[in-house]
């Protein structure tokens, strides 16, 4: 059951949300409203705001929600922007909790202005090796077992910071994952 909770979790969030409408709203606007007492002016991302060439599937959501620490109470990963300081994150808010954590930072440049989003984010659902099934990652036996019976947020994170790459192949070339293993955030990279 709780594997089939984690997939429908992971399916609706891709699709605008738990609720749906006006409630999944509502909840993005509360998560982005705390984010923004911990820092002002970041809003969630928009479909626009990322690079054209990670149109579609490639985006990736900039709100998802799941059972990240496992304590039976929906959290929230979401990707905000601020266009002043020129800067996207990636931040995880736990259900229950008054401070999100940061998870990613990227700023840019002018030469970004208009698309600035490279580093899409994306749910890993329980059940999924993920990246954890690569053969160059760093998780082996019982804790890539342990990674795969829990979601995560997997980030692209490129093969480095270049604001000129904008072929697919670089975007997704490396990726950084976090999840909770035993009441613990853990994160590990893997790149092709």
């Amino acid at each position: 059951m709780r594997v089939r909770l984690g997939i429908l979790v992971a399916i609706l969030s891709v699709y605008g949300g738990i609720a749906g409408g006006a409630t999944a709203r509502a909840l993005q606007d509360s998560v982005v409203a705390l984010i923004s007492r911990e820092q002002s002016g970041f809003r969630l991302a928009r479909p626009d705001d990322f690079l054209p060439s990670l149109a579609g599937k490639n985006q990736g959501p900039t709100f998802i929600q799941a059972d990240f620490n496992r304590d039976n109470r929906l959290d929230s990963a979401v990707l905000v922007i601020n266009d002043d300081m020129k800067e996207y994150r990636v931040y995880l808010v736990i259900g229950g909790q008054e401070h999100p954590r940061l998870l990613f930072s990227r700023k840019w440049t002018t030469l970004s202005d208009g698309h600035p989003i490279r580093t899409p984010m994306f749910l890993k659902p329980i059940g999924e090796a993920g990246p954890s099934g690569l053969s160059y990652s760093p998780l082996r036996g019982g804790e890539a077992r342990r990674y795969t019976a829990v979601p995560a947020v997997e980030v692209w994170t490129g093969q480095q910071h270049d604001e000129r790459d904008a072929h697919l192949a670089d975007l997704a070339y490396c990726s950084m994952t976090w999840y909770y293993d035993q009441s613990q955030l853990k994160s590990f990279q893997v790149c092709d």
